[in-house]
């Protein structure tokens, strides 16, 4: 009478992929990515173990059946030859069982490494923009300073140019002045001779 071992599917945990895909770049990676490889990682461990257990006791079956049955030895060669076969199944499974939860904690440090990367290089370009902007601020401001330097000397210079034509204005009415008297003059003696 054969005796089958049968484990837990667990979803097929081996079958599935251990990470979802990497969001798109400069779009940030959700926290709960990490939260879930690290659960991923718990169950792949438990799935490791319970592989391992069935296993041992495949062989343990195997060797003992071997021991038991020894005179049928077609018999023997047959339950030996499949319990052996679904040991190294188990092996296999438990082999694989087991670099999967270090390949979901490898995958898990990268995302995590991939955050801070990105945390760094966000918080460098901010930087960078907040430099950027205080320099133009700065140069603005200079070139009001500068501005306001050039409309105080033009209104200077204006001043200064008003001072020195008012004597000018003042004589040429007084030129004027005369001249009209002149002309007044002469009308009055041309009218009398």
């Amino acid at each position: 009478q054969r005796e089958v071992i049968v484990i837990d599917d667990e979803e097929s945990i081996i079958d599935q992929p251990v990470v979802k895909s990497v969001k798109s770049e400069g779009e940030p990676v959700p926290s709960t990515e990490v939260l879930e490889l690290q659960q991923k990682v718990k169950q792949l461990e438990e799935y490791s173990q319970r592989a391992y257990h069935a296993a041992k006791e495949a062989e343990s079956r195997a060797e003992y059946l071997k021991n038991l049955l020894g005179s049928d030895r077609e018999k023997t060669s047959a339950v030996v030859a499949e319990l052996q076969e679904k040991a190294l199944k188990m092996k296999i499974l438990f082999q694989s069982a087991c670099h999967s939860p270090k390949e979901a904690e490898s995958r898990a440090e990268f995302l995590e490494n991939l955050l801070d990367s990105e945390r760094e290089e966000k918080e460098a370009e901010k930087k960078q923009i907040v430099i950027e902007l205080e320099k133009k601020i700065a140069d603005i401001s200079s070139q009001l300073e500068e501005a306001k330097q050039g409309a105080e000397s033009v209104a200077t210079v204006n001043t200064d140019l008003s001072q020195e034509t008012e004597p000018l204005k003042n004589e040429m009415a007084q030129m004027k002045k005369e001249h009209n008297e002149r002309m007044a003059n002469l009308i009055t003696r041309a009218r009398k001779s």
